[in-house]
């Protein structure tokens, strides 16, 4: 079946985000007051951070769709959140007389929309685009009818994608929750841990060499891992840029990156994620990206990943670079953080259940990855007029 295809900007406005300063920012709801809304907020968790309301916001509600503009989460198509959003967000407003929301969700998720969104990121300086970009792209544009039908259709293969997200956003939970449980709050500590700071739990701990890297063939070089490359406290390779193995000389003349040190995020809107390096795995560090080697006479491996994780930590960087529209934070401040030693048994004790759910999390990600192709194929189609 063959449809018109039409420019997206004919049946779709644009509406990009607005960046109130960062003072009148606070972090507890009240009155006259509304949630201001960043790109993390849609990929991790709310942040609860909220700005007064004026007529200079730009407003979402929970059904508008929303997409990324740059950084590591370019083209993340963002929605289910009401509020305010930032600069880092563009929201669209489709012409209902022509084009249903859902139907255009499931195209600017499709490849059909984010290889070209990729093709116009690739030319920016910074990984980007404005929405003048984007208002030239095609959409296949059938009648209102088929639209439904189609969106339909997608939405329940696309179910089966999110119970397996759902699965696998459980187990990342339980990691989370089993830190709590069993160490309490870093920064509180109400279980009466000998205090410390995250440098003395470290034998190194080493920045991202500020140069930027040289990059090659994936084939030819060995990983140089991003911010975009950790999700959640953990490493994903999808997306790994590669650089050669000279090029890995040169970065890692501070410290080699081993199997249990730990890489961490200190920029960017995935800043404050760290990621443990698994059993041999080679890589390097590229910007915005820092390691701790943990001081394994103190505490284990997982428990530096579990500690730097926490909401305790996340909390501290989060003081530390408030509603910046890039955050950053210094290599010197993450260093003083405030930790915890607990008794090296209940560290042990937590290692074991992490390598158990390390070995859970793998297969659910094996389940997703099979309900990922399937649902490809099928948007595929759909886009080709096929279904």
């Amino acid at each position: 079946m063959s449809w018109d295809m039409i420019e997206l900007g004919e049946v779709c406005n644009f509406q990009g985000g607005s960046q109130p300063p960062k003072n009148v920012w606070i972090n507890n709801p009240k009155d006259g007051y509304i949630p201001m809304l960043q790109i993390r907020d849609f990929t991790q968790s709310p942040q609860n951070e909220y700005v007064p309301t004026s007529n200079s916001l730009k407003i979402c509600k929970e059904d508008d769709i929303l997409i990324a503009r740059y950084g590591a989460s370019v083209g993340k198509i963002l929605t289910g959140l009401s509020g305010a959003y930032n600069v880092a967000i563009v929201k669209t407003i489709p012409d209902a007389k022509s084009l249903i929301k859902p139907y255009l969700y499931f195209y600017l998720k499709s490849d059909l929309f984010q290889n070209l969104l990729k093709s116009v990121g690739s030319r920016a300086a910074q990984q980007g685009f404005n929405k003048e970009d984007i208002t030239k792209f095609k959409i296949p544009l059938p009648p209102l009818s088929e639209q439904k039908r189609i969106a339909a259709i997608l939405d329940k293969a696309d179910a089966i994608r999110r119970k397996r997200k759902q699965a696998l956003e459980l187990a990342d939970e339980f990691l989370r929750a089993t830190f709590l449980d069993m160490f309490g709050d870093p920064v509180s500590n109400p279980m009466g841990w000998n205090n410390c700071k995250i440098e003395d739990l470290c034998k190194t701990i080493v920045d991202c060499p500020h140069t930027t890297p040289q990059y090659c063939d994936p084939t030819e070089g060995i990983p140089c891992i991003r911010t975009s490359d950790l999700q959640k406290g953990f490493l994903e390779f999808e997306t790994t840029k590669y650089v050669t193995p000279e090029n890995y000389a040169v970065r890692i003349k501070r410290h080699e990156p081993s199997s249990g040190d730990i890489v961490y995020s200190r920029e960017g809107e995935r800043f404050g994620i760290a990621a443990l390096i698994p059993q041999e795995t080679k890589l390097c560090l590229g910007q915005r990206m820092m390691l701790f080697s943990p001081d394994r006479s103190k505490c284990t491996s997982e428990f530096l990943w579990g500690l730097l994780n926490s909401k305790g930590i996340y909390q501290q960087a989060l003081k530390e670079v408030g509603g910046a529209t890039s955050p950053h934070v210094n290599v010197g401040a993450i260093k003083k953080f405030k930790a915890i030693i607990p008794s090296m048994g209940m560290q042990r004790d937590y290692s074991d259940a992490i390598k158990k759910m390390y070995y859970l999390r793998n297969k659910s990600i094996d389940k997703l990855s099979t309900a990922d192709t399937l649902f490809a194929s099928l948007s595929q189609r759909a886009f080709r007029g096929e279904l």
